[in-house]
């Protein structure tokens, strides 16, 4: 489960416990972005920072892991691309299988990300629901962002109305 976690919240440990349960993870990974090449380059929290607040809030939860990989597999770039990251992590890491999970509200932007239309060959999709999504138009979505190419999946759960923009602002 990719993304900045600036700050992490009980929204994303909600989807990961969820997704452990609905997807039979025997591992989950929150992957910190040192930094998400569309969003602004001025984070509320450092890179460390965010990683020990992620610490924090998992606690003793064995099934995630917290991890800088996304870092340490490009730290001489400012460029941190998922595609990039899934493709040395399936190269080094031949015997798992990938799943990306991903709030629903990447849909929007998730055109602009680098070579997305490869991302479903490298990592099954997984997309959790948000507050705000109306389903006939989700479905679209998915539809013109992939056509046929990989899978993907959506999973309905219970809301948690909370991001990390709305804290960001607070």
């Amino acid at each position: 489960m990719g993304g900045s976690f600036n700050p992490p919240h009980e929204g994303h440990l909600h989807i990961s416990e969820l997704a452990i349960k609905e997807l039979a993870l025997n591992k989950l990974l929150w992957l910190v972005s040192p930094q998400n090449p569309i969003k602004s380059e001025k984070p509320l929290y450092s890179f460390n920072e965010r990683i020990k607040l992620c610490k924090e809030l998992v606690g003793q939860n064995s099934k995630i892991e917290i991890s800088d990989l996304e870092q340490k597999f490009s730290p001489s770039s400012r460029k941190f691309y998922t595609y990039n990251f899934l493709k040395r992590f399936k190269d080094k890491f031949p015997q798992y299988e990938v799943k990306l999970i991903l709030g629903a509200d990447n849909l929007i932007n998730f055109h602009k990300w680098y070579r997305y239309k490869e991302i479903p060959e490298l990592a099954d999709i997984i997309f959790f629901s948000r507050p705000d999504e109306s389903g006939d138009l989700k479905y679209k979505a998915l539809n013109s962002r992939f056509g046929k190419s990989g899978e993907y999946k959506f999973i309905n759960s219970r809301m948690i109305k909370i991001s990390s923009s709305e804290l960001r602002k607070k």
